[in-house]
């Protein structure tokens, strides 16, 4: 693993992913930190990346010395205020799942607390901007009344979506905030609804799981691993949060059927975001992915390319425009499934910035915006196809 391309402060953060860091691992933070280093970017850096309550774990105790006061504080108070925001999202995940569960509608919270506690056995080791839960699609009306009567009310942007056939055509999720304590809980019927995943299937293998004195319905963690590696890589791993919890699972997970795994994101032609998230983890983070696996994510030059120029955007302060459009288009393999992604820009019911900074309309003529993104997106594509393509600098697959 080559992260000498990184800087002093990237390396820090990149090495104190581990809640337990050993040997070699130990000795390596140790140099870091003795080094010169910009703690405010070091600070800033992870705040994006949400990983302030890790490097305050990682940090705290054995390397306390040398971390300067003033910067050992402010991870301090992240992780006081991370710690009891999770406390009060578990709280909420508890109160929410009992609610539909007395309705008989089952519910699965993925991703937020719960994933912090699969990944890292330690609900505040993680930051969670919200609640994801996910319902059979035939309950999820009544789902979405229940949590109305209960207190929640839909987030003011999204007023109407469930009275808007466009908008549950391309969309996923009801996002709705609890009038009470604001917290934003996205409600979903489906998974990723520009790709071809079959939500049905999570379900079959869904199990209940104890978490803090309740029992919660979970997807299988080879299953989760899946669903994590596919949603890293639609998003090109711009934050470094999402590849850490892939590595801590795969660490508590034995006996992963990666071939499975492999095949079935192949017949749901994701193939190559799952590749693209192997071979993130595995050289940025030295991930437990079997040597076979990693000879065969590579036989694809695409899914190689991609997360290269993923990997060299790690710490970039935010990846362009044309580039994530790019990257997610070269993502999916087969016409039928890159028409898909076209088809899910041009349908989204909601207008971008980028739509109306593209036409400004006046909010009387908002019904327009998918006309004008019909212009917008092929206009956009045309632009990131005949601009100069920047060479990325393999630094990790080149060896």
């Amino acid at each position: 693993m080559i992260l000498d391309a990184f800087r002093p402060e990237e390396q820090l953060l990149l090495r104190c992913v581990r809640t337990e860091p050993e040997g070699e691992q130990a000795e390596v933070i140790r140099v870091l930190l003795t080094s010169p280093l910009d703690w405010n970017y070091l600070l800033e850096t992870t705040r994006h990346h949400r990983m302030i309550p890790l490097l305050y774990w990682c940090l705290k105790g054995t390397f306390a010395e040398y971390v300067p006061e003033q910067t050992l504080e402010s991870l301090r108070t992240g992780f006081r205020d991370n710690t009891l925001r999770n406390l009060s999202m578990l709280h909420e995940i508890k109160s929410v799942t009992q609610i539909l569960a007395q309705a008989g509608i089952p519910a699965v919270p993925f991703k937020g607390v719960v994933l912090a506690l699969q990944a890292y056995h330690h609900a505040a080791l993680r930051v969670c901007r919200d609640i994801d839960l996910i319902v059979p699609h035939q309950y999820i009306h009544q789902a979405k009344d229940l949590l109305l009567k209960s207190g929640y009310q839909f987030h003011r942007e999204y007023v109407g979506a469930d009275r808007s056939a466009l908008y549950q055509q391309g969309s996923n999720a009801f996002p709705l905030v609890n009038s009470a304590n604001g917290l934003i809980l996205e409600l979903h019927w489906r998974l990723m609804p520009e790709l071809s995943i079959d939500s049905d299937y999570f379900w079959e293998k869904a199990a209940p799981q104890e978490y803090s004195g309740a029992k919660v319905l979970q997807f299988s963690p080879e299953d989760l691993i899946l669903l994590l590696l596919i949603h890293g890589s639609k998003h090109l791993w711009s934050e470094l949060i999402w590849a850490v919890d892939v590595d801590q699972i795969l660490r508590h997970t034995k006996d992963i059927q990666w071939n499975r795994l492999l095949k079935l994101a192949q017949n749901w032609r994701v193939g190559r975001f799952v590749k693209v998230g192997a071979l993130f983890c595995h050289t940025l983070l030295n991930s437990p992915i079997p040597e076979p696996i990693v000879k065969h994510c590579k036989e694809d030059r695409v899914a190689v390319a991609l997360c290269d120029r993923a990997q060299a955007n790690t710490f970039a302060s935010k990846l362009g425009e044309f580039s994530g459009h790019w990257a997610n288009y070269q993502m999916r393999e087969g016409g039928r499934s890159k028409l898909q992604y076209l088809g899910a820009q041009l349908i989204n019911w909601k207008p971008s910035s980028r739509d109306i900074s593209f036409l400004p309309l006046p909010k009387p003529l908002h019904f327009l915006y998918p006309v004008v993104r019909m212009v917008r997106v092929p206009i956009q594509y045309m632009g990131g196809l005949i601009k100069p393509r920047k060479r990325v600098k393999q630094i990790y697959h080149d060896r």
